[in-house]
C-alpha cells in the first residue's frame, strides 16, 4: 500500500505500534478506512473531527491490542516456572509497597506517620526493606539463569537474546528490576547503616547512631559510642 503510506506518512508509522500479527492483518484496512472517511468528509471541520477522534482512539486501541497480545504470550508461551517465580518475587516485594502506602494514607487521613509503629521497628523494617528484596533479586536471577540455560542453542548471540526476551521473561525481569531499585534506594538512604548495623560505622558516626536510636532501628543492645580519653 505505497499510495496510502505516502498519503499518511506519520499515521502509517504510528499504526505499526500494533502487535505484528494484528498490523499484518488489519494495517491496510485501517489506512483504507481512514482514507475513505476523510474523502467522504464534507468539510475541513469534519476532517478535523475525524483526526481528533483518531488521535484519541488510536492510543487506546494500540494499548488494548498490545495487552491482549502480551497476555496471549504469557498464557500460552511463558514457561510455568517463570510465571511462578514472577508471582513469588511480587509477593516478596508486596510488604514494601503495602507499608509505604499505609504510611502515606495514615499521613493524609490522620496527619501522622507510622514511623513509631512496630512496622518501622528495626526487626521488621530490615525484613521488608532489605531481606525480602534481596531474596526477590536472587529468585529472579536464578529463574533468568534457568531460562537462558534452557535456550535451544548455546551460541552467545542466542543466549543474549534469551536474556532480553522480554516477551517471555518479563515477569522475572520486571520484579527483579523493582527489587534492585529498592536496594539501590536503600543503599543511598540514611537508614541503610542502621539496617545493616556496621559497628565501625557507629563508632565513627555518633550522629547517625543517634538517628538510628531515635527511629527504633537499634533494638539489640546499646549503641556503641566513641570512647573519650
Amino acid at each position: 500500500m505505497p499510495s496510502l503510506d505516502n498519503r499518511f506518512p506519520i499515521y502509517s508509522k504510528v499504526i505499526k505500534l500494533f502487535p505484528p500479527k494484528y498490523y499484518k492483518e488489519y494495517g491496510r484496512q485501517i489506512l483504507q478506512t481512514t482514507a475513505d472517511m476523510l474523502d467522504n468528509a464534507p468539510s475541513s471541520g469534519a476532517k478535523l473531527v475525524i483526526w481528533t477522534k483518531l488521535a484519541i482512539d488510536l492510543p487506546i486501541n494500540i494499548t488494548k491490542q498490545q495487552l491482549q497480545y502480551s497476555g496471549g504470550i504469557y498464557m500460552k508461551e511463558t514457561p510455568t516456572y517463570v510465571k511462578i517465580s514472577g508471582i513469588l518475587t511480587g509477593i516478596l516485594l508486596l510488604p514494601f509497597f503495602v507499608a509505604l502506602i499505609a504510611n502515606g494514607l495514615d499521613k493524609v487521613i490522620n496527619n501522622h506517620t507510622l514511623y513509631n509503629s512496630w512496622v518501622w521497628r528495626y526487626d521488621f523494617l530490615r525484613v521488608w526493606v532489605l531481606i525480602l528484596p534481596i531474596i526477590a533479586v536472587i529468585v529472579a536471577l536464578v529463574s533468568l539463569a534457568v531460562y537462558v540455560a534452557r535456550s535451544p542453542e548455546n551460541r552467545p548471540k542466542q543466549l543474549l537474546g534469551r536474556v532480553f526476551d522480554i516477551k517471555h521473561n518479563w515477569p522475572i525481569v520486571a520484579t527483579g528490576l523493582v527489587a534492585l531499585g529498592i536496594l539501590f534506594i536503600l543503599r543511598y538512604h540514611d537508614s541503610a547503616k542502621c539496617l545493616i548495623q556496621i559497628p565501625r560505622h557507629f563508632l565513627s558516626h555518633n550522629n547517625q547512631s543517634q538517628v538510628c536510636k531515635n527511629y527504633n532501628f537499634i533494638t539489640n543492645g546499646p549503641i556503641p559510642t566513641v570512647p573519650t580519653h
